[in-house]
């Protein structure tokens, strides 16, 4: 399967199933009004979307996102009802190193501290790793994003780097944490 020119995808969990991002996402109402919120993005490392983001720049970016051959966007779906309750961002990749960055964004706050980001990561890098056949994962927060952090190191990614105040968060500087997991090390932990 080529997934530069396919870009299909549907992972199912049991908490959550990650799907192709689409246009009736982008239409969907909550989607813009999780980026409007403020505790919902405050992670994501965007100031630019700390003033409201308008519809355009954001219609741009998922242009740009489904149009990429670099990037896979996908929307996250709960299991029980398939609600649209966010978004999870394969990329980019680097098909010549077979590296990949993984990112969520979970909007629908009702599935805060639900484990849906833990999940979600487990599928993508099983995908990753499986169908995109990467050598290498790897991710990044804001040291404040405990709940991040914390899904990274559950999964078996090792701490790669600390960028020293590399962030600005509320008026302070924060260091932002590297993550990495190379397919060895995560087919070991399985074994």
């Amino acid at each position: 399967m080529n997934f530069i020119t396919e870009k299909k995808i549907n992972l199912c969990g049991n908490k959550v199933n990650i799907v192709l991002f689409t246009k009736k996402h982008l239409y969907e109402p909550e989607y813009l009004s999780w980026l409007h919120d403020y505790e919902t993005i405050k992670f994501l490392n965007l100031p630019e979307y700390h003033t409201p983001v308008s519809f355009e720049k954001v219609e741009q970016y998922i242009k740009n996102m489904i149009e990429s051959k670099n990037h896979i966007f996908c929307a996250l779906h709960d299991y029980e009802n398939n609600r649209f309750i966010g978004t999870f961002k394969i990329g980019p990749i680097d098909w010549h190193a077979k590296n990949v960055n993984l990112g969520i964004m979970i909007g629908d706050k009702s599935f805060w501290g639900k484990g849906i980001a833990k999940e979600a990561f487990r599928l993508g890098i099983e995908f990753c790793f499986n169908e995109l056949k990467m050598h290498k994962i790897t991710g990044g927060c804001m040291k404040p994003n405990l709940g991040m952090c914390k899904v990274f190191e559950g999964l078996g990614f090792e701490l790669e780097g600390c960028f020293k105040e590399q962030d600005f968060l509320e008026g302070k500087f924060s260091d932002h944490l590297h993550f990495g997991l190379l397919r060895e090390r995560y087919d070991l932990k399985k074994g």
